[in-house]
Order: C-alpha cells, then structure tokens, then sequence
C-alpha cells in the first residue's frame, strides 16, 4: 500500500510484534516513495522468537534492526543471540517488568526519535491503546471477508473518530487520543491529509 510507504516515510521508526514477524515475515522498509530520513526497524520480541532466515535478519546487514528481548532470554539463548549478532541484528535487553513500552520508549527519546509508527498485531494492539500509549490509529476497512475462522480481531479502539476516506473501495479511519500530549484539537492530522490528497 503506498500510502503505509508513505507515512513510513514520514517516521523515525517502525516497530512491529514478534507474532507480526512469524505471520507476515515483513521487510518494514520504505518503497514506491523516498524516504526523508533513515527508518529504524524495531521488533519487541520478549521470547527471541524471530527467526534466523526471516527478511529482517536477512537484511540486518543492509537496513539497521534492533529487537527488544527480555535479560533473562538473552542470557538463556546465547547460540541464538550470537547468531542474531553475527547477521548484523542489534540487540536491547528489557528489564522484567510487566510492560516494556516505558523503556522501549525511552530509548526511543534518547535517540532523537520522536515520531513511531507501530503496524501492530492484535496483541501488541491492545498494549499500546490499553496503556494509552498511542496517539492516533488509522484503521483500514476492506470490503473483502477473511474466510479464515481463526483469523485475528482488530483491536477495538475507544478514541474518538476524527476523519474518514475512500481509498478505491477500502475506507481509512482514523482515531485520535484526546488524553494524548500531542492532541491539540478533533481535526486530521496532517499526515491522514496528506495520505487523502487534495481531491478527497
């Protein structure tokens, strides 16, 4: 989708799941649009799930990526995490805590990067609007049915809706936190104006 490349375009970082990185095998990296500075590519992956042939650790060489793994598994999986290592992957080590999102966050800020995009699972989904984490979320509705009983629910999302567009039969939603630092006002953020274009 070249708006999602757009706006990635847009961002510091891009952070996603480990169950995203075992369903999808995604390359978060910024395509069709050129980007306006270098992406940080960003896994929480609490188990060290991620596997060695997946295209992120395939292209850690090229694109930097860093996972965020707990102390205690990092230690555990040693032949793991030297092979991570050894294909280019940087690795953080979270503390045992109930939530990672504050120190993950932190080193976020501590790196300039203000700007996080998170292409979330259900899962890391609901940490992120239950902990009121998140600042706005654009939700995408296709038309098309998912004929999979076992396929995951989207979050649900309390915030309130603050635009909507039609992007050739897919409607994007998006949702603003009025408890938000960031929130300023019930109007489209300047990136959904962007990704409607002037015609819309």
């Amino acid at each position: 989708n070249c708006i999602i490349h757009a706006l990635r375009s847009r961002c510091d970082a891009i952070l996603v799941g480990s169950n995203t990185v075992l369903s999808d095998d995604p390359l978060l990296t910024t395509r069709y649009v050129p980007s306006s500075r270098p992406l940080l590519r960003m896994v929480l992956d609490r188990s060290l799930r991620l596997p060695l042939a997946c295209q992120l650790v395939r292209t850690a060489g090229q694109s930097p990526l860093w996972v965020f793994a707990n102390k205690t598994t990092l230690s555990a999986q040693r032949k793991k995490v030297q092979a991570l290592q050894s294909a280019g992957v940087h690795l953080e080590a979270l503390k045992q805590v109930q939530s990672p999102l504050p120190q993950l966050l932190n080193w976020l800020w501590s790196r300039k990067a203000t700007h996080l995009l998170v292409e979330p699972g259900p899962t890391l989904a609901q940490v992120f609007l239950s902990q009121g984490y998140a600042d706005r979320v654009w939700i995408f509705d296709s038309p098309m049915e998912i004929d999979q009983p076992d396929a995951p629910q989207a979050a649900k999302v309390n915030y309130p809706q603050i635009a909507e567009v039609n992007l050739d039969g897919d409607v994007l939603r998006e949702y603003l936190n009025p408890a938000s630092e960031v929130y300023f006002a019930a109007v489209p953020s300047a990136d959904f104006v962007l990704a409607r274009g002037p015609a819309s």
